[in-house]
């Protein structure tokens, strides 16, 4: 799926060697979701999590990243976000802050079904 540089998006920030979302986060991840219409209007979303290539420990860095993706998909999956429209990545970086971060992404939608 491809997203315009432009397409509404959130980063949400872990805490190291963490796959919980703090409470805050999980509010302003919600009021993101709502804001964007994204359930009214059948939106895809892409999440993109990052894991920190630079310690050596790669398998368990993806590991990680995943763990957090799918703590996001649950997120959306409660606030109504059609599990079949959240797409799933992870990346290696060398940027250890952004290692302990996913993004969600609001991708066009399919249209109402």
């Amino acid at each position: 799926v491809q997203t315009p540089f432009d397409a509404p998006r959130i980063t949400v920030n872990f805490e190291d060697r963490s796959f919980r979302i703090a409470q805050e986060r999980a509010q302003s991840m919600a009021k993101f979701v709502d804001e964007n219409k994204v359930v009214e209007r059948a939106q895809n979303v892409i999440i993109n999590a990052y894991a920190y290539s630079g310690d050596g420990a790669l398998s368990e860095a993806r590991r990680l990243a995943y763990y957090r993706a799918m703590t996001a998909r649950k997120l959306l999956v409660d606030e109504k976000v059609r599990p079949d429209s959240i797409r799933i990545n992870v990346y290696d970086t060398a940027d250890k802050e952004k290692g302990s971060t996913v993004e969600m992404i609001v991708a066009a939608g399919g249209g109402a079904h």
